[in-house]
């Protein structure tokens, strides 16, 4: 192929002008890369693999594999024998609620109702006694029967 002249006007510099832009890009982004790579891996190895946690953490996962159906067996009893009974006991108190608070207002409504009338009619039963006037029974009805 033949080389391509520029159009006329233009002026080419050399080829470093134009790559050295690019090459500095490049570096910048290069660098930084590795730097985001070099932190990264630090932070993982340094959290992970030499960390006092980490090997104190060892033993205790160990256990909780070895633990894990008696967990799961604790977890079921735990939520058969105790959650869920305690659960339903919830909801028939909310349910039966408004039953038990309309029986305690009507107990309440009976108790002051009756109280009320049977002062009300001992009121009256005191006022008619003294209204009326006391008689003795005769002796000579009594000797005859």
């Amino acid at each position: 192929m033949a080389e391509q002249k520029p159009p006329d006007g233009i002026q080419l510099g050399p080829a470093l002008e134009f790559t050295l832009p690019l090459l500095r890009h490049a570096s910048l982004f290069l660098l930084s890369s590795a730097v985001f790579l070099a932190r990264s891996i630090r932070s993982f190895t340094s959290n992970t693999v030499t960390s006092p946690h980490y090997l104190l953490y060892m033993p205790l996962a160990i256990i909780l594999y070895i633990a894990s159906p008696a967990i799961v067996f604790l977890d079921i009893s735990y939520t058969l024998f105790l959650s869920t009974p305690a659960r339903i006991a919830v909801y028939l108190f909310d349910a039966f609620y408004p039953l038990y608070v309309f029986c305690g207002v009507a107990c309440i409504t009976g108790s002051l109702l009756g109280l009320a009338g049977k002062l009300l009619s001992s009121a009256l039963v005191e006022l008619c006694a003294y209204d009326s006037p006391k008689t003795e029974p005769k002796q000579s009805a009594l000797r005859e029967k």
